[in-house]
């Protein structure tokens, strides 16, 4: 578990930035959902994608390199950590672009949509943990997460693509 916890901290270090930068967006997004600017809402949407993703990317790509070195510093018993790192690393630049979306949604005055995604990931985490764990230990674990984030962006995109391919579902708050 050790090896875990240890890369979770190294996780929660690319977040940090698209989470700053995702709660100050926010009350923008709601503030342009509110005046019905669709077009100020995609945009500050996709900037805020594309930004969360860049700086995950930034911060996450650094960890993948140098993974096993970083984890090595910790001392003998994280020598075959590096891949538990790799794998959160990579799931925190998921996990970035997901809690942008989740957050656009929320702007838009579609908290159980959000909730939703979240269940998703919950669910994936929960069943690929149950799965991966017993046989991968840590491993496992970082890679129910990855999995867990993918499935959650995977049904944040089809939801997505229902709602623009058809006039009749609408992601607004009154759709």
């Amino acid at each position: 578990m050790g090896l875990y916890n240890s890369s979770g901290y190294w996780r929660q270090a690319i977040l940090f930035l698209p989470a700053t930068i995702g709660a100050s967006l926010l009350p923008i997004l709601s503030n342009l959902n509110g005046k019905h600017d669709r077009q100020g809402f995609l945009r500050v949407v996709v900037t805020g994608i594309f930004l969360n993703a860049c700086l995950a990317i930034l911060v996450g790509l650094p960890m993948v390199v140098f993974s096993r070195s970083i984890m090595r510093s910790y001392g003998r018993g994280f020598d075959d950590g590096g891949n538990v790192l790799s794998m959160m690393a990579l799931s925190g630049v998921v996990i970035a672009v997901n809690n942008h979306i989740s957050r656009a949604v929320a702007g838009m005055g579609r908290m159980w949509l959000s909730f939703r995604f979240d269940l998703s990931w919950s669910l994936a985490s929960v069943i690929l943990s149950v799965i991966l764990i017993p046989r991968y230990g840590a491993l496992g674990l970082a890679t129910a997460a990855l999995l867990a984030a993918i499935v959650q962006s995977a049904y944040q995109g089809i939801v997505i693509a229902s709602a623009r391919s058809r006039p009749s579902i609408s992601l607004s708050a009154s759709g």
